[in-house]
């Protein structure tokens, strides 16, 4: 095969497309399509590096075909390709789009002249932005019209040259990015010992970027609405946040979970659109390490319960539990479960955040307290009135487990049951009441006195005819018999003196008691009946004896003489001695040191 006449020499870092481009222009066809056919090489082939098309080129142009193979992009599939040795992806080099950067072209042609524009294989890379050497953002070619092929470089640059040169004061100067001396690197065979590098050149590049975009603008962010700049600043934080270690991307991975504003503390709402890319790419092998990390800060930060998957990655131990999460494990509800852990100052509340507190403190301090219940359930247990159970309550019967402040509190169902399993010990089960038994509240209102003074002599088994009616529930089932409760309450008589007792003393009638006692010479009492449990006003004995020093009635006087009431009235009428002025109903009643003057 005849060599050609005009040729040209292959540009380090240069790819084989933009290499046939330039000789295609320099030996004259319009177009590289129309320059291959003319020499029998095969264009299509050639962009994918075919070995036999770099053969014939190779002998076309004089050059060592070894030369020309690290300039080469070799097709492994339709979807994967090596450049220069490095797997990338169709999405992660640009098939149709071309990139240049002003500055360098505008060099390789004062330098190299028209033909010495050349472009570079880092070029080809969707992730590479910045010319690491000019400090500027790349620039787009405009898109290829026929004849030309997309991959035709040099023509396209020809047809796009001057609209370059204005492009190039409009890219300006950016900071240089490490990550595109990074990618530079990579395509030229150097590894390091960076966390990034144990993932393939394609891997790596959408690692970088997908995070990236995360880090610099929020879980939200949509690539596909982000600038070129604002693409290139992700890559830049991405690839700080992977070079360091696992610490750096966990210490990253922190920073996106205390900074979310979602109001939920999730993972996927957290981490937003990288956590749906994560998603996509699990099952790929290569990006293993990475979804290993994301998955295990997951388990170690978010209340995700044992034996839950996330991108196939099993949770061994839950750490974390928030209200909902506690509810489901424990019983109770997320908002009675919220009230109670922040008054134990459980864990962690972020602002506008729900709580979430560690699953050891969780499970210490829960499941007994979730176990207490309410008031209300307490009173449905027993099957008795609120008024009744607040009574138990203040009498000691029954007393709450937890009583916390804001919360109301929480009674021990084991001490619930104790208590009318006690009850129902002293008792006689019965499958059907006895006749003439009354339940509780009908015996306490018919002896006049209170449930809990009843509930005592159950308790105590002084009730010998108690009984506990088994088809029923709570303290319901009890069934008494009036007697035999006023048995058990019945007390030894007092010493003081009934009405009754104080008018027989006295020797007045029934309304000059009532009227000594309502208007305080005589000062009583209240007590109750010793069987009946009635209450009834009762006088001291001394009391009596002191109003008896003062006073002295009629019906004493002539109980005294023996004789009438009334013919002792006159007597002492005509001797000018009269009654105290009271009303005609009471009976008289005289000074006691008058009469015995």
């Amino acid at each position: 095969m005849t060599r050609l006449a005009l040729n040209l020499k292959p540009q380090k870092d240069e790819t084989i497309m933009s290499f046939v481009s330039r000789l295609a222009a320099k030996n004259g066809p319009s177009c590289v399509q129309d320059f291959c056919l003319d020499l029998g090489l095969n264009w299509r082939k050639l962009i994918y590096s075919d070995d036999a098309e770099l053969s014939k080129l190779a002998t076309l142009t004089g050059i060592d075909e070894s030369e020309l193979m690290p300039m080469a992009l070799v097709e492994i599939d339709r979807r994967r390709c090596l450049l220069h040795g490095q797997l990338v992806a169709s999405r992660s080099f640009l098939r149709s789009e071309q990139k240049l950067c002003p500055a360098c072209v505008h060099e390789d042609k004062e330098n190299s002249g028209t033909f010495g524009v050349f472009g570079r294989r880092e070029w080809m890379l969707t992730s590479f932005r910045i010319c690491p050497i000019h400090s500027c953002q790349l620039v787009t070619l405009p898109t290829a019209v026929f004849p030309h092929h997309p991959c035709d470089f040099f023509r396209r640059y020809e047809a796009g040259y001057g609209q370059t040169v204005g492009q190039m004061s409009e890219s300006g100067t950016s900071q240089s990015s490490i990550w595109e001396c990074y990618l530079r690197e990579r395509l030229s065979g150097i590894i390091g010992d960076r966390w990034i590098d144990q993932f393939d050149l394609d891997a790596a590049m959408r690692i970088a970027q997908n995070f990236g975009v995360l880090l610099a603008h929020g879980s939200s962010a949509r690539e596909a609405k982000l600038s070129q700049a604002e693409l290139s600043q992700a890559c830049h934080a991405g690839f700080v946040a992977t070079s360091e270690g696992v610490g750096k991307v966990v210490s990253a991975m922190t920073s996106v979970y205390e900074k979310s504003p979602s109001k939920a503390q999730g993972f996927f709402t957290d981490f937003g659109l990288f956590s749906r890319w994560c998603a996509r790419v699990f099952e790929d092998e290569r990006y293993a390490p990475m979804i290993d990390v994301f998955t295990q800060f997951a388990f170690e930060n978010y209340p995700v319960s044992t034996g839950d998957t996330i991108y196939g990655r099993v949770c061994k131990g839950r750490k974390w539990h928030n209200c909902s999460s506690a509810a489901e494990e424990f019983g109770g509800t997320a908002q009675r479960i919220s009230k109670i852990v922040e008054i134990l100052g459980l864990g962690e509340k972020r602002p506008g955040k729900d709580r979430i507190f560690r699953a050891e403190d969780a499970k210490d301090a829960l499941p007994d307290l979730l176990r207490c219940i309410p008031r209300i359930q307490c009173i449905h247990r027993l099957g008795i009135a609120g008024s009744l159970f607040d009574r138990l309550v203040q009498r000691k019967f029954i007393q709450p487990k937890y009583d916390l402040p804001n919360v109301a509190p929480l009674y021990d169902p084991d001490e619930i049951d104790g208590f009318m399993s006690s009850a129902r010990e002293n008792t006689r089960l019965v499958s059907a009441p006895s006749k003439g038994v009354l339940d509780l509240k009908t015996v306490c209102s018919a002896a006049a006195c209170f449930t809990d003074e009843v509930l005592t002599q159950v308790l105590a088994g002084n009730l010998k005819e108690a009984e506990w009616v088994e088809t029923e529930t709570g303290l319901g089932a009890l069934r008494f018999k009036l007697e035999d409760v006023r048995d058990a309450l019945e007390v030894e008589p007092i010493a003081d003196l009934t009405k009754n007792e104080v008018r027989s003393a006295l020797c007045v009638n029934a309304p000059t008691v009532k009227m000594l006692i309502d208007s305080n010479k005589l000062k009583s009492t209240v007590s109750r009946h010793t069987r009946s449990r009635r209450p009834r006003r009762v006088v001291k004995r001394s009391e009596v004896d002191k109003f008896l020093v003062e006073y002295v009635s009629l019906g004493e006087l002539a109980k005294k003489e023996g004789i009438q009431a009334n013919w002792v009235a006159a007597k002492l009428a005509r001797d000018n001695i009269f009654p105290i002025d009271l009303p005609s109903e009471y009976s008289k009643l005289y000074i006691r040191s008058t009469i015995e003057a």
